[in-house]
């Protein structure tokens, strides 16, 4: 059987800790899992924020442009989308990560490990239009990667 091929929407490759998770544990776990990791971060796990900072700093919006749209072909490629979902508000590339993949039809399963409230309501985990977007996909907010995990493995089942 094939593997499942998942895109990871995620504002981690910001910080020093955030790559840190995403390189020694999220993408390790999914992995470990049998699923094929596509981590639009990867060609910078190695930098440090003060390198990333300096990148950013010269890009001209050509090579921006150029980024945006290798992610929305890796978002093609995938077969599920796994946003994380953490912070006071969902970070706008993720959002527009979850959006763009509900609009070709992927299957999104959300993780949110922050205990903080961030959605328009009580009864909804985020922005309720990102969590309708996840919900309609088929998948679900979730609040342990574990159960993240085992969203998407049903997906491939």
């Amino acid at each position: 059987m094939k593997k499942l091929s998942v895109y990871i929407a995620n504002p981690l490759g910001f910080s020093d800790a955030g790559r840190y998770w995403l390189g020694r544990y999220l993408v390790p776990k999914l992995s470990h899992a049998g699923i094929s990791v596509i981590n639009p971060w990867g060609p910078t796990m190695g930098m440090s924020s003060a390198q990333l900072r300096a990148r950013a700093v010269s890009m001209t919006g050509k090579q921006a442009l150029v980024m945006g749209e290798q992610n929305m072909g890796d978002i093609r490629r995938s077969d599920a989308v796994l946003a994380v979902l953490d912070g006071t508000d969902v970070d706008s590339g993720t959002a527009a990560e979850v959006g763009y993949a509900a609009g070709i039809g992927k299957r999104i399963v959300g993780y949110r490990g922050d205990f903080r409230l961030s959605s328009d309501c009580v009864s909804v985990a985020v922005n309720l239009q990102v969590q309708a977007f996840i919900e309609v996909s088929g998948g679900r907010v979730h609040y342990t990667v574990d159960d993240a995990i085992a969203d998407l493995a049903a997906f491939r089942a």
